[in-house]
């Protein structure tokens, strides 16, 4: 016979010791069906209750009642200050009138604003400073032997007697000849007088003295150095290019050179006393390009680069990351 479960009797409290059924959580999107409560927003109200909209026309009517009140008291005053301009005496109204109107000097109802005037401002226009160097065109001949500094200054002062030595202090050689600069405009025009210039051009055998001239000076490159053709070949010299120029620009130029140069072509520099628009000469493809004096080496600006000029560096070695000195690294 087969085994079987033996029969136990049913225990009429066996549901007591076990747990009861936990109700289901809703997950984030299910909801078990509770119905939730809604309250009606409260108006928005400030401090003492009022709400928003009637503490504003309150505000309003406020500042209304202030500028009224002003305005009506201002008016009283003036009413008041005119009335005592007009019964005053004869001799009193215009010390009266003065202190209505705010422009008695010695006490002035109310201070007058002080005018506003830049630091760095200067007080007129500014003058234009008068370069005093003088240069002196030498005669072909003269440039062989140069003469010395002293001896074109004695005789300078030998050809105007008006002039002394301490006068013109500064007197140097230049690549046409030689130039002065006296010490005061006084000796300046002095010496550019016609007369005076004659003489000295005679004494230090010279052809003109000239003024400092600001130009603008070209580079033509290209250009060549003879002009060919069936009608006639022309050497190119500073005339034929002066006039070329004068053709092309409109401006007469005040000077003409060349460099050297062993080829058909050579580089011409052509000056004028204003800057002009871009020319050619002769049909040639360089156009012009105006030269411009480069910017000679500065000495440690800003600090030291690891590159100086002639001069000895007296700055001290720097960092190249940081800009310290290396002695303190």
């Amino acid at each position: 016979m087969a085994p079987q479960t033996p029969h136990r009797p049913t225990i009429a409290n066996a549901d007591t010791h076990t747990r009861e059924r936990t109700a289901v959580s809703p997950t984030p999107f299910q909801s078990i069906g509770v119905p939730y409560g809604t309250a009606p927003v409260p108006p928005v109200t400030n401090p003492t209750g009022s709400p928003a909209l009637e503490t504003v026309l309150d505000r309003l009517e406020r500042m209304e009642r202030e500028a009224a009140l002003r305005r009506l008291v201002f008016g009283n005053f003036a009413a008041t200050i005119e009335g005592f301009v007009r019964n005053s005496p004869e001799e009193h109204k215009v010390l009266a009138r003065e202190i209505l109107n705010g422009s008695n000097p010695e006490n002035p109802t109310t201070p007058a604003a002080s005018p506003t005037v830049a630091k760095n401002a200067p007080a007129g226009p500014l003058k234009e400073k008068t370069d005093l160097r003088i240069y002196a065109r030498a005669e072909p001949g003269s440039l062989l032997v140069r003469d010395q500094p002293f001896l074109i200054r004695e005789a300078i002062v030998k050809a105007v007697p008006q002039i002394v030595a301490k006068d013109i202090p500064r007197l140097w050689a230049t690549p046409t000849g030689w130039a002065v600069k006296p010490s005061t405009k006084a000796v300046y025009d002095l010496i550019l007088k016609e007369s005076n210039a004659i003489a000295i051009c005679r004494a230090t055998l010279c052809t003109t003295l000239e003024r400092v001239e600001k130009w603008s000076t070209y580079r033509l490159a290209h250009v060549p150095n003879v002009l060919t053709g069936l009608l006639d070949n022309q050497l190119v010299t500073a005339d034929i290019v002066s006039k070329e120029a004068e053709i092309q620009t409109g401006s007469k130029p005040v000077s003409c050179h060349h460099t050297q140069s062993s080829g058909p072509t050579s580089v011409w520099y052509v000056s004028f006393k204003k800057e002009v628009r871009s020319f050619t000469l002769f049909g040639s493809l360089g156009y012009s390009r105006l030269s411009v004096k480069k910017k000679s080496m500065e000495l440690h600006n800003p600090g030291c680069q690891e590159f100086c000029n002639s001069f000895y560096c007296r700055a001290p070695s720097k960092c190249n990351n940081c800009g310290v000195a290396t002695v303190k690294h």
